[in-house]
């Protein structure tokens, strides 16, 4: 077990070895503080772990963010954040799906003393401009629906829906440009917990930690992404 530890944490550099504990660190020692649920700081905790794993392009990942969400969509339900539980279930559950096959087609074999990656794909600014067309069509049906059944928060929720879809959807497609759809995703989250804080819930305080710690793991990761596509596209034969 230590050798597997040991061999699997080999490739991360310092910064992402950095990121892991503070992806423990930071979601227990405020839920101590303003007296978070458990929920709510394994939520937290869970989540940026995936987020980092995204932006290493971890297949594992899949694995670590349906936790995640699962936890998330509890916290979310009690927030009455209907959005967000919605898109979990409808959308979240089987993109986590969707995603693990796509990735697992795409993974390169490696030798045994390497670990095996998935091959990135160049999004064109055709593809992007179709799939935003289609998340302003989804934004605008999602408000209606979101309003008719009451959902706090209405247009910062709307926005994080639509932002969630849109992240998710270049990251199941392997987009070197998922990692900044999901950055713009966490800048809607963090005003999105904000707002439920000053509103009166404080214990929400680690909720704000997640997005702005999932902020930093994947505005690393557009980096990382671009980085590995280059040499993928120098390697290519």
């Amino acid at each position: 077990m230590k050798g597997f530890i040991s061999n699997y944490f080999r490739s991360w550099n310092v910064l992402e070895r950095i990121f892991l504990v503070l992806a423990f660190v930071a979601p227990v020692t405020l839920g101590a503080i303003f007296q978070s649920s458990l929920l709510q700081i394994s939520a937290s905790s869970v989540t940026m772990i995936a987020s980092l794993l995204f932006a290493k392009a971890r297949i594992e990942g899949f694995v670590v963010s349906l936790i995640g969400m699962i936890l998330f969509g509890i916290v979310a339900f009690s927030n009455r954040l209907f959005g967000e539980v919605g898109v979990l279930i409808l959308f979240g559950l089987p993109a986590q799906i969707a995603g693990s096959i796509s990735w697992t087609k795409a993974l390169n074999k490696a030798d045994d003393n390497k670990i095996a990656k998935i091959r990135i794909r160049r999004t064109s600014l055709k593809e992007i401009t179709i799939l935003v067309l289609i998340c302003i069509v989804l934004g605008i049906g999602l408000y209606f629906l979101l309003a008719a059944i009451e959902t706090n928060l209405l247009i910062l929720s709307t926005i994080s829906v639509v932002f969630t879809v849109f992240g998710t959807i270049l990251m199941i497609r392997r987009s070197h440009l998922g990692t900044l759809g999901f950055a713009l995703n966490d800048v809607s989250n963090f005003l999105l917990w904000l707002m439920i804080v000053l509103l009166g819930d404080i214990t929400a305080i680690v909720m704000i930690v997640q997005p702005i710690m999932l902020l930093i793991n994947n505005t690393y990761g557009v980096f990382e992404w671009r980085k590995m596509l280059r040499v993928q596209e120098l390697e290519a034969p």
